[in-house]
């Protein structure tokens, strides 16, 4: 086999040191091409999910929650919201329901206990009427309506009060059958031991409260009161 000459050796190393160069030349251009394009576009960083935090933790959505993580207490609206079609149902005597909660739980009086606090009915799916308040059927004041969320992890007739809407119908009905449409104004949260005044008023302006607890619980109770406010809804033809 022959040996390549000196003319045909200094060939063939032109043609790889040619090779190399065109190698490098590439490479610098891609290099230089990658620089640039994140010099002229920078990444940016994606923005959070919604119903998600920046550090990943979940924002409150107002679901139901379990005893360890109650309700969430919602503001309070205080404009005018447009209301509800008036609700053409049969309601019994002695009766709450909010249509838009499916909430239809019985009304029994509640008194005040020993301590001086509304005697709540022991049944979650029963809600009181507290007797020193307007009554049911009354023309003026304050009916107030109390029920618990929940009891021993079941939901309660008003587990999900903390949600409802503005402008949301509420029916109640007295035990003689007397029927009275309100329009929800919206929610108030209050500490257990600082609840609005009025909130038994016999006379004045005619309002519905309808309270519950929410808020943290701590050493197994809620350490809030949700309030849902509404006034009386006008009568067809006024």
């Amino acid at each position: 086999m022959r040996m390549p000459t000196g003319p045909h050796l200094r060939a063939a190393r032109r043609w790889r040191w040619g090779r190399l160069w065109v190698v490098l030349v590439t490479v610098a251009l891609v290099a230089a091409a990658v620089i640039l394009f994140q010099h002229r576009a920078p990444q940016v960083a994606a923005e959070p999910a919604p119903g998600i935090a920046t550090n990943g933790s979940v924002v409150a959505t107002g679901e139901p929650r379990t005893e360890s993580a109650p309700l969430p207490p919602a503001p309070f609206v205080a404009a005018r919201p447009t209301p509800e079609a008036a609700v053409a149902l049969e309601v019994a005597a002695d009766r709450l329901v909010i249509p838009s909660l499916g909430v239809d739980a019985p009304l029994l009086a509640a008194p005040l206990g020993e301590d001086g606090s509304l005697a709540v009915p022991d049944d979650p799916q029963q809600v009181g009427v507290s007797t020193i308040a307007a009554p049911v059927a009354s023309s003026a004041g304050t009916t107030l309506l109390a029920g618990h969320v929940n009891m021993q992890r079941v939901p309660g007739a008003l587990w999900r009060l903390s949600q409802i809407l503005p402008g949301a119908r509420i029916i109640t009905t007295d035990h003689g059958g007397v029927r009275q449409e309100w329009i929800v104004d919206g929610l108030t949260v209050h500490p257990k031991q600082g609840l609005p005044d009025g909130l038994t008023n016999t006379t004045g302006r005619r309002r519905l409260a309808v309270v519950t607890c929410g808020g943290e619980v701590h050493d197994g109770q809620y350490e809030k009161n949700v309030i849902a406010w509404a006034r009386s809804a006008p009568t067809p033809g006024t």
